[in-house]
């Protein structure tokens, strides 16, 4: 993918509307929110690299364990996206990928992941639902209140028009 096919690809699932793009070179941006969460896709195609991040809290607000609970969920249930923090102190759902390489498939398998991943922190930890390891009997896809999507379309009805 490039920065030409991200677009076209809001384009093609009829989004382009809701999502700014803001161009700061060397870095192309998105941003749009999706149930009240901000999500940020930046790319630098000099660099080859691209993320898709969803703020999700302060680090400062993390509740006893939830710091373990997020560092397992990164090996067991997050599939291809990450929990992690940022330098200004955010917890973040992200994926990181090879701007390049990126399929179109890829590219919205990592806006499901991440959105999920946001919407689940604090109860399942799950980008979805395939889980590795001894998790799965933990995990009830959902108990936040928020449903966990499985498809693009579904990701779409929850973008703030």
């Amino acid at each position: 993918m490039n920065n030409r096919d991200i677009d076209r690809f809001f384009e093609e699932q009829g989004l382009q509307g809701t999502i700014e793009k803001i161009v700061r070179p060397p870095n192309e941006m998105w941003h749009f929110r999706a149930a009240g969460l901000p999500i940020l896709i930046q790319t630098q195609e000099n660099a080859n690299r691209m993320r898709i991040v969803a703020f999700i809290a302060e680090a400062a607000e993390l509740q006893g364990g939830e710091l373990l609970q997020m560092l397992q969920a990164n090996y067991h249930t997050t599939l291809d996206a990450r929990y992690a923090v940022t330098d200004d102190g955010h917890i973040v759902a992200a994926f990181l990928h090879p701007l390049a390489e990126l399929s179109a498939d890829q590219f919205a398998d990592g806006l499901i992941q991440v959105f999920n991943c946001a919407v689940s922190f604090g109860t399942d930890y799950t980008a979805g639902s395939l889980i590795f390891g001894e998790r799965h009997s933990q995990v009830t896809n959902g108990s936040t209140g928020r449903r966990l999507v499985r498809s693009i379309a579904d990701l779409a009805k929850c973008i703030q028009r």
